[in-house]
């Protein structure tokens, strides 16, 4: 379907900068003048008489694009009559006021919590025409602002030196495309179609993912429990009990220890902002926002002074592996080697850094990488959200993590440990990545789509004709190969 589409013949300049040519029978208008907007009630948490009632409210973090996520819903006081004036009607659009400026969902399935109304960080926006004439008028203003952030006008029109702010007046003020309502109608119809048949394409991926992530858990798992011997595929001869809640039975000849027996474990250097000492050194540094699992990313990072005698105790090298200490404590990956790694650099006291006691050994590399695939494992379990304290803020301190009681193989075992889950995982890891990157694309294909056909690129009347007497035409997006999936 979506080959078939042509774009319209006649076209003029509309003089709106985000904008460019749009079909000569399209008009341009201020938002204002066919919509009107109204800011939502700041937050009252106590009554302030005898006729305020508690009522659920929505706030920016409730809209999503094109979704509201009315999960978790707060409550504040408010009057009758501001339950009305502030108050949520099925077909309204919410769009954000502060945060993502301009991000928007139209209100679908409201009984659900109704009464409801918004805070002010939210827009409520309802057409001035009346019901019936313009019913497609919000459907067709949700793809318009969608156009609009793709363009990075929100961007331009908010100011982010402080806190972006999509105001009331800007809002009315920003100039859009207006085609008749029967055609505002036709695009938003032909647009769902379009944008649901992609989001399905989209859930199929993530249901994908989700199952090769369980999958490769699974793998991980029985190979670092010892439930399988990786070299031969089956059980080993004879097991033993860890003593160990989360482990069970381990192989007779494996050991179990506390990581501090086999590993040095050292925390990172408290945040220096200011040199004090002549010789101090500006140097970059690792945080936990650098660290996600099986992955050290070595962007973007910041610096802090520190000694010589510091660089050096808490430097970093190709092989070491990095535990987070705070946020999801456990989480941890392995610095690779290359030139994209600064020398030098350090880390943060959000994070430890994990070397083996033998480093003159062979293979002391391979140790980490085990452990790595270890942590992993007990992160699957729940074991660490049993051993950090998250009534406060989660910490998986050096003690904990060197008490922590963990299977050691023998090296040999190690070895091919790793070397079978860097194939077998590795190979589950290559199809997650593109999987992802066909969501990536198949994203950037509906966002492309909805701006060609809100702003006038591709004529979509007919194709509307057409999907009314056809609801299952089928619509055709790139894949992750760029070829035509059906």
């Amino acid at each position: 379907m979506l080959e078939d589409l042509k774009p319209y013949p006649q076209v003029k300049e509309s003089g709106v900068e985000w904008l460019g040519e749009v079909p000569e029978h399209w008009g341009i208008a201020q938002v204002k003048r066919y919509y009107a907007v109204q800011l939502g009630k700041m937050l009252q948490p106590l009554p302030r008489d005898s006729q305020d009632r508690h009522v659920r409210y929505l706030k920016a973090r409730n809209v999503q694009w094109f979704g509201l996520d009315t999960t978790n819903i707060d409550t504040m006081y408010a009057s009758p009559d501001e339950i009305d004036h502030y108050g949520v009607n099925l077909g309204d659009l919410l769009v954000c006021e502060g945060g993502e400026g301009g991000r928007c969902a139209l209100a679908i399935g409201t009984e659900d919590f109704e009464p409801c109304i918004i805070q002010n960080a939210l827009h409520r926006v309802r057409p001035r025409v009346k019901l019936g004439e313009g019913s497609g008028l919000n459907d067709y203003l949700k793809y318009i602002l969608s156009a609009v952030s793709s363009a990075g006008w929100f961007d331009a029109l908010n100011d982010k030196a402080t806190i972006a702010h999509f105001t009331a007046e800007k809002f009315g003020a920003l100039p859009i495309p207006m085609p008749t309502c029967a055609e505002q109608t036709a695009i938003a119809h032909f647009l769902d179609h379009a944008t649901d048949r992609i989001e399905r394409y989209i859930r199929t991926k993530q249901k994908l993912i989700a199952l090769l992530e369980e999958q490769k858990q699974v793998i991980i798992h029985d190979a670092v429990t010892g439930q399988i011997d990786v070299r031969t595929g089956q059980p080993y001869p004879a097991y033993k009990d860890s003593g160990v809640g989360w482990l069970g039975k381990v192989p007779a000849t494996w050991q179990i220890a506390p990581i501090k027996r086999y590993y040095q474990v050292q925390l990172g250097k408290m945040l220096q902002r200011e040199a004090r000492l002549h010789d101090d050194l500006e140097v970059p540094y690792l945080k936990a926002k650098h660290v996600q699992w099986f992955n050290v990313r070595v962007t973007n990072m910041d610096t802090m002074w520190a000694s010589p005698h510091e660089v050096n105790q808490y430097g970093i090298a190709p092989g070491d592996l990095l535990v987070c200490e705070g946020g999801e404590g456990g989480r941890c990956g392995i610095v690779m080697s290359g030139k994209e790694l600064p020398n030098p650099c350090i880390i943060q006291n959000a994070l430890h850094r994990v070397r083996p006691r033998d480093m003159e050994s062979v293979g002391y590399v391979s140790r980490n990488v085990y452990l790595q695939y270890l942590m992993s494992a007990i992160a699957s379990v729940g074991w660490f959200e049993a051993l950090n304290d998250k009534a406060t803020i989660a910490h998986f301190t050096a003690e904990k993590f060197g008490t922590l009681l963990a299977p050691i193989p023998p090296f040999s075992d190690q070895a091919a440990i790793v070397e079978f889950l860097g194939r077998s995982a590795g190979e589950m890891t290559s199809a997650i990545d593109k999987a992802r990157r066909g969501i990536k694309l198949l994203t950037e294909c509906r966002t492309c789509l909805i701006a060609d056909v809100v702003t006038g690129k591709l004529d979509v009347r007919e194709a509307a004709v057409r999907l009314s007497d056809d609801a299952d035409a089928p619509i055709q997006a790139a894949d992750d190969a760029g070829q035509v999936v059906n």
